[in-house]
């Protein structure tokens, strides 16, 4: 029983230790603008022309400075990448609270595309995904750790779709609809950030610093969209 017990510490501090220092196992890595990319085998093919589009996205950002660097790691499976993040949200990439490496779920950096899972049939476009999870990276910044993991996001989520991109692959009667998928409640989510900074003139910190309600936010977006 002593034995097992010292056996599950140990095993626990590694899993911690891999927690907090994911670099030990992803231990390959390649450096461009700001965006160091790592993987445990093989690095992926055509990096460059992926981060190129994705800096072009998150560099318009408010919260973007020419210093901003962030942590990119591409696990070969689904089951790396929930080991490596465990209770945290996001189907398609997340960002650590802690330290805020972003993991991409199953990344094809020459088809330019990340899904769900390997082969799975949810996927989009890998910048833009990248770009997302860059403003998120930077969202988290401006709060505790434990702040950030236990927040209502709705603010952060919306703010990530909008530097994505993903709002241009909607209209507003789509957010108007009963209909639900991952997509359309990021663009949900984007929308009445968009609608609540154009409205107000505000920038996304002074939105952050609200405390808004995600049941104001989206009555305000049904009303300027929906028709009230």
């Amino acid at each position: 029983m002593k034995k097992a017990f010292i056996v599950f510490i140990a095993l626990a501090g590694i899993y911690a230790l891999l927690l907090a220092k994911p670099e030990l196992y992803f231990g390959k890595s390649f450096a461009y603008k700001g965006f160091t990319v790592r993987a445990h085998g093989e690095l992926p093919v055509q990096i460059e022309a992926r981060l190129d589009g994705a800096y072009e996205k998150i560099a318009v950002s408010e919260l973007f400075k020419e210093n901003s660097s962030f942590e990119l790691i591409v696990p070969s499976s689904r089951g790396e990448f929930v080991f490596f993040t465990p209770l945290q949200k996001g189907e398609f990439s997340r960002v650590n609270p802690f330290h805020g490496a972003i993991f991409l779920a199953a990344a094809d950096f020459k088809e330019g595309e990340v899904r769900t899972a390997p082969g799975g049939a949810q996927k989009r476009r890998l910048s833009s995904e990248i770009a997302g999870a860059a403003a998120r990276e930077l969202s988290r910044r401006l709060f505790k750790p434990l702040s950030y993991l236990f927040r209502d996001d709705w603010e952060i989520r919306g703010y990530a779709a909008h530097i994505a991109g993903l709002t241009g692959e909607f209209s507003p009667p789509d957010a108007c609809s009963a209909a639900s998928t991952t997509d359309l409640e990021d663009y949900r989510h984007g929308l009445m950030v968009e609608t609540i900074m154009k409205e107000d003139n505000i920038g996304f910190k002074e939105l952050i610093n609200r405390n808004t309600s995600f049941e104001t936010a989206e009555d305000r977006m049904k009303k300027a969209h929906c028709g009230g």
